[in-house]
């Protein structure tokens, strides 16, 4: 058993509960996909067998997809950028904000993967529904609701609750914060926001 160094892992039930692995994909082959280089020279040069050298990759990847995690969120003052939600009183991992690539990490390169400007912390509400594309942010750093959204906000009081005036009309961000940068920002609003 090794220290946590990354002080990140919080054993439960045998499991370790890493922030930020909503965004990477579920199976193995996808997380891996474009490592055939890295994989190949791994097993070459420490002989570990494909299964292994696979697993550690794959936990490689996981880390740093926590550590960007942990960044995106002490960069958004532990934050939601949508509503101003800030369970402060809650534990770490409590599940009630989210850090998440603006560029998604599919798409992205290794160099955006790991980009604090390329993430948002925002409540699991705000942030599914800039995951789906009903809300986007221009690069003036305002807060779009795609027509669909603003359309249920009319009809909906639950709709309203949340994407109404509870809703910033630009990011909140620390002062000492970094902002996204606009070329992740058009990527999301020319590929996934449903305008």
């Amino acid at each position: 058993m090794l220290p946590d160094f990354l002080e990140g892992t919080d054993v439960k039930n045998d499991q370790e509960v890493l922030l930020g692995q909503d965004d990477l994909p579920s199976g193995t082959s996808l997380l891996l996909k474009g490592l055939e280089t890295e994989l190949k020279e791994i097993d070459r040069n420490y002989d570990l067998g494909t299964e292994l050298t696979e697993k550690l990759a794959e936990r490689k990847i996981r880390l740093s997809q926590h550590r960007f995690a942990r960044g995106v969120l002490a960069n958004c003052d532990y934050t939601c950028v949508f509503c101003g939600f800030k369970p402060s009183s809650l534990p770490p991992h409590s599940g009630l904000l989210r850090a998440s690539h603006i560029k998604p990490w599919a798409v992205s390169s290794n160099k955006e993967r790991v980009d604090v400007r390329n993430g948002l912390a925002a409540c699991p509400t705000h942030d599914a529904a800039f995951d789906q594309g009903y809300l986007s942010v221009n690069g003036g750093y305002l807060i779009h609701k795609a027509k669909i959204l603003q359309i249920s906000i009319a009809t909906d009081t639950g709709v309203k609750l949340y994407f109404g005036d509870n809703l910033s009309p630009s990011l909140i961000l620390p002062k000492t914060g970094q902002f996204p940068l606009p070329q992740y920002l058009t990527y999301h609003r020319d590929n996934i926001f449903r305008k």
